[in-house]
């Protein structure tokens, strides 16, 4: 039987303090690292939710990476098969 997938949590600094400033700078236009914001819908709430994230190139493609692993933001885009990257503009995906 495959082991489930792991969630590494965030410290109370990264929570707290880091994610909300990135988000801020990146909501404001001033990338940190080529970090946006990623907005999602909650796969039970249907709320939109918000994390800081740094969309990574490879071949011309750009992929989304969960360093953490499995974390609610993966869960909820699987479920929902969207999601919207925002910087100075605000750019929706799906797939």
């Amino acid at each position: 039987m495959a082991e489930a997938p792991r969630f590494q949590e965030p410290g109370w600094f990264t929570r707290h303090v880091f994610n909300p400033l990135v988000a801020a700078l990146s909501k404001a236009g001033l990338s940190v690292a080529g970090s946006r914001v990623l907005e999602v819908q909650g796969r039970k709430s249907g709320e939109w939710r918000q994390t800081p994230v740094n969309p990574l190139s490879l071949d011309g493609r750009r992929y989304l990476v969960a360093p953490r692993g499995h974390t609610q933001w993966v869960r909820n885009i699987r479920v929902s098969g969207r999601g919207r990257l925002r910087g100075r503009s605000t750019e929706e995906f799906s797939g």
